[in-house]
């Protein structure tokens, strides 16, 4: 990711990598937030899958505001993701879930894991969890944007025996 600098006409990195992508979650003031995704960090599970950042314009420093963990499950592979992030007047909105990959993954490897929906401010202070979900009970989260300054999230997975639950709104 570059920066140009209007001011003396200059252009420099503020973000690099190799194998990885970005997805920009936009501009909240002077902070600039935006998602690294590394999709081969499950290959041995060492380092973060997804790390949500802020780029502070001013004085070009960049902040982890959150990153996921991976971690192995034999067979399976279990791993959490910031899935999706949003700005609002007041804050960063974002959702961090467990999920799992794998020929014989079962929602009980997600036993004792938890969903989370956390706010936090632009520049990455004052973070606090909202709410907090079973993840072997809800394996699959969504977010969108509502009204201005409204997000929804929108829950759903499969119980103990394959059958797939109703999804849940929450606002």
């Amino acid at each position: 990711i570059y920066v140009i600098n209007t001011a003396t006409n200059s252009v420099s990195v503020m973000d690099e990598g190799q194998g990885i992508s970005f997805q920009f979650v936009g501009w909240s003031g002077d902070n600039f937030v935006y998602t690294v995704n590394r999709p081969n960090a499950l290959i041995n599970g060492t380092y973060p899958q997804q790390v949500l950042k802020s780029f502070d314009a001013q004085s070009g420093h960049i902040t982890t505001i959150d990153q996921t963990d991976a971690q192995s499950g034999g067979n399976n592979v279990t791993f959490s993701s910031n899935i999706q992030a949003v700005l609002l007047n007041d804050g960063i909105f974002y959702t961090k879930f467990w999920d799992r990959s794998g020929y014989y993954a079962s929602s009980s490897l997600l036993a004792g894991k938890t969903q989370v929906i956390v706010k936090t401010k632009p520049d990455g202070t004052g973070a606090r969890t909202l709410k907090t979900f079973d993840a072997a009970a809800y394996q699959s989260m969504q977010l969108r944007s509502g009204e201005p300054n409204e997000v929804y999230y929108r829950l759903g997975g499969f119980d103990q025996s394959g059958v797939q639950k109703p999804w849940e709104y929450f606002k």
